[in-house]
């Protein structure tokens, strides 16, 4: 596994600080096997997100910071590796994660093709446990918590400022949000729309994803600050600069339009 190497492992006996990138999630959530350790996804029980187990389990045990909104329950009541839990148990600490009988109910800050009012129709029967207590959920973000923003950077193709939207969250759609057509993918952490010549790069370690309106090779996590190379020579080959200068404008003014009246009672995810 590249990102998990064995130089991490040795650190954490040298009781060393390791920060580690969250690989088990996949940036395109149609994808049936792991990009690491190549074993099948699990599916969690609420908006169908994937996730790979053991890469979980490696990041659970070795990671000293946790970056996660999750919710976890348990499938095995008569499980002996901890305490006694019963159908009802919700937790969001990831440090209860037991490998044997946990499962993820939904990661709060993951979306996938089924992130819209469709969860409503896919869902509705569905029911989520909290405190003993089981409601109706509808996948809508805090504002507070997940607060969309956006900037301008230089484009190493014209040379001019583009627009990027900073999304606090992982979209892992495999859709262009603007235009419905499939991505393609450069990574397990960038894709890009052909028709808008739109780039989305993700940041494994905070969950988030950089939407740009253009072609750059570098963008910049809005949460940790750490650089997030692109891969452009592909986009490079297919860039018409006066095809999409119009289409990218209107598509970032639609956005700031859209932040601009986002009050309490909307859904950052209607874009």
């Amino acid at each position: 596994m590249d990102q998990i190497s064995y130089s991490q492992t040795i650190n954490l006996e040298n009781n060393e600080s390791v920060i580690m990138p969250i690989v088990f999630i996949p940036f395109d959530n149609n994808k049936d096997k792991c990009y690491y350790c190549k074993e099948s996804y699990s599916v969690t029980p609420l908006f169908q997100q994937k996730y790979c187990r053991y890469c979980l389990f490696l990041y659970n045990k070795y990671t000293t910071n946790i970056n996660l909104d999750i919710f976890i329950s348990t499938k095995d009541t008569q499980c002996n590796r901890h305490r006694l839990r019963s159908l009802d148990f919700c937790t969001q600490n990831i440090q209860e994660w037991c490998d044997s009988c946990s499962e993820v109910l939904y990661f709060k800050q993951v979306i996938t093709n089924c992130r819209f009012d469709g969860f409503n129709d896919i869902h509705g029967e569905q029911k989520f446990i909290e405190s003993g207590k089981y409601y109706n959920i509808e996948f809508k973000l805090c504002e507070n918590c997940y607060q969309i923003s956006s900037g301008l950077i230089e484009s190493t193709m014209t040379e001019k400022t583009i627009p990027i939207i900073y999304l606090p969250w992982w979209d892992a759609n495999n859709q262009c949000i603007f235009c419905d057509q499939t991505l393609k993918f450069n990574s397990d952490h960038q894709k890009w729309c052909s028709n808008c010549i739109i780039i989305y790069i993700g940041c494994r370690y905070c969950l988030t994803t950089n939407i740009i309106f253009g072609i750059t090779n570098q963008s910049q996590c809005k949460k940790c600050d750490r650089i997030l190379n692109v891969i452009y020579k592909a986009i490079k080959e297919v860039f018409d600069n006066k095809q999409y200068a119009t289409f990218n404008i209107n598509a970032y003014n639609q956005l700031s339009h859209f932040m601009n009246i986002i009050d309490e009672n909307s859904n950052q995810l209607e874009i």
